[in-house]
C-alpha cells in the first residue's frame, strides 16, 4: 500500500501542525519552551551571540551546529560596522517572526502563499540610551511594519492573516506588551596567584564538589532538570568525537532496589533524585562513524572517518580504555553541573557490576564505568580526608 503523502502548504506540513496542536492539546506541558543564547563581548560595541540549543516538548533539543550573531554599531553611533546593531537585529526578529506566523495561520486555512516581503522602520531618539531627558523614552517609541504578499487570496483574508499574525506573534507580543526582563549579576570570574580569589561558578563548583551519601529521598527532579543535566553532559569530549557514552537513567523503583541490593544496600541508590548508570560502547568506533563528522568538511570526514577505524581496530584494550576515559570525564561534567544547580552527586564504583548489567540487560558491547547518583543533600559530606601537596603530584617536564 501506498505511503499518504502529508499535505504541504506554504512549505508547511499542516498534517503535522494539526497533529502538534491535538498533541498539546491531550498533555498541555508539551507546550512549554526555554530557549537559550549566550553572548560575549568583543570589543567596544561589538557583541557575540551564539544559539546552540534550546528546550522544548519535553526534551532539550540541540541544533546541528550552533548559529553565532555578531552585533556592533555603525561608525556615527562610536563603532565599527561588523554587524547590524541590537536594535536593528529586534527589527530583523519582528520580521521573521511575523512572517512565519503568517505563513503558519495561512496554511492552517489553506491559503496559498506565493511570496511575502516586509519592510519595517523604528524610530528612536538616544537622549534616552544617554540619559540625557527623562522624558524621552528609551528604545523605540514606535515600529511600522508594511507587507507585500503574493497570493490569490481576496484582500480581506490577507489583511485577516496580518492581523492573526500581530495577534500571535511571540516577538510581537514581546515587544509589544511589557515582558519582564530580569538582569542580574553573575559571580565575576578572574584568576589570580591566590587560589582564595577564584571566584567564578565553575571554580566554586569544583571546590564544593563532594561525594554525598545522605540524600533527600522526598525530593524529585522535573523531566526538564533530568534533560538538562544530560544535554551538558553530551557536551563532554570524546577522542575522535565517537561519544561512546551512554547514559542509563533508572526510574524504576523496583529496579533501583535491587540496584541497591547489588551495591552493599547503600541507601544513595534508593535515596537520591537520579541514579544514572554511567556506560560505554565498545564498539561505537565502529557503528556509521560518519554520523561524528556530519558537520565538518569533507576533507576533514575524508581524513577522520578512516582514521577512526584505523586507531581501534584490533585493540580491544585501547576500547576499554577509550570507553572508562569518556566515561569519567562526563561523570565530572554531571557532577559539576549538578554542583552548580544547587545539587550534589556521589560516583559509585561500589557495587557488583555483572549483576547490575543482568538487571538493566546490558548489550554485549556495552561495559558498565560507574553509577553516579545525583540530588538534594539531607546531609553534608564528612570532611575531606586528606588532600595531597601539589609537589607530591605535579612534576614538570620529567619523573
Amino acid at each position: 500500500m501506498a505511503q499518504q503523502q502529508s499535505k504541504i502548504v506554504n512549505g508547511v506540513n499542516v498534517d503535522g501542525l494539526f497533529q502538534t496542536i491535538d498533541v498539546i492539546k491531550e498533555d498541555p506541558s508539551i507546550a512549554k519552551f526555554n530557549f537559550r543564547a549566550k553572548n560575549e563581548w568583543v570589543n567596544g560595541a561589538e557583541n557575540k551571540t551564539t544559539v546552540s540549543d534550546f528546550y522544548g516538548a519535553g526534551k532539550t533539543h540541540v541544533r546541528s551546529k550552533p548559529y553565532v550573531f555578531t552585533k556592533d554599531e555603525p561608525e556615527v553611533l562610536l563603532g565599527t560596522d561588523h554587524g547590524a546593531n541590537p536594535v536593528e537585529y529586534a527589527l530583523t526578529a519582528l520580521a521573521g517572526c511575523v512572517t512565519t506566523t503568517l505563513v503558519y495561520y495561512a496554511a492552517a486555512k489553506g491559503i496559498k502563499i506565493n511570496k511575502v516581503e516586509s519592510t519595517l522602520e523604528g524610530d528612536i531618539d538616544i537622549r534616552g540610551l544617554l540619559n540625557l531627558d527623562e522624558n524621552v523614552k528609551v528604545g523605540y517609541e514606535s515600529i511600522q511594519v508594511n507587507f507585500k504578499i503574493d497570493s490569490d487570496a481576496p484582500e480581506e483574508e490577507l489583511n485577516e492573516l496580518i492581523q492573526i499574525a500581530k495577534k500571535h506573534s511571540p516577538v510581537a507580543n514581546t515587544i509589544s506588551n511589557a515582558t519582564p526582563v530580569n538582569i542580574s549579576l553573575s559571580k565575576e570570574y578572574k584568576m589570580t596567584d591566590d587560589i582564595s580569589s577564584f571566584s567564578s561558578e565553575t571554580f566554586d563548583a569544583i571546590e564544593k564538589r563532594r561525594a554525598v551519601k545522605h540524600f533527600d529521598e522526598n525530593h524529585k527532579f522535573t523531566e526538564k532538570e533530568i534533560e538538562k543535566l544530560l544535554s551538558l553532559a553530551v557536551l563532554s569530549p570524546t577522542s575522535f568525537n565517537i561519544q561512546n557514552w551512554r547514559f542509563l537513567v533508572v526510574k524504576d523503583s523496583k529496579l533501583r532496589q535491587k540496584i541497591r541490593e547489588c551495591a552493599w544496600d547503600q541507601a544513595q541508590v534508593t535515596d537520591s533524585a537520579l541514579l544514572l548508570i554511567l556506560c560505554a560502547d565498545l564498539k561505537a568506533w565502529e557503528k556509521k562513524p560518519q554520523r561524528y563528522w556530519k558537520n565538518a568538511s569533507k576533507e576533514a570526514q575524508d581524513f577522520l572517518v578512516p582514521a577512526i577505524g584505523n586507531f581501534y581496530k584490533e585493540n580491544e584494550q585501547l576500547q576499554r580504555d577509550e570507553a572508562l576515559r569518556s566515561v569519567g570525564i562526563s561523570a565530572q561534567t554531571l557532577m559539576l553541573a549538578a554542583k552548580s544547580a544547587g545539587y550534589d552527586s556521589c560516583p559509585m564504583i561500589g557495587f557488583n557490576s555483572q549483576k547490575v548489567a543482568e538487571l538493566i540487560n546490558l548489550p554485549k558491547d556495552f561495559i558498565i564505568g560507574m553509577m553516579l547518583v545525583i540530588g538534594k543533600a539531607k546531609e553534608p559530606a564528612n570532611p575531606r580526608g586528606g588532600q595531597l601537596r601539589l609537589e607530591e603530584v605535579v612534576f614538570i617536564d620529567r619523573f
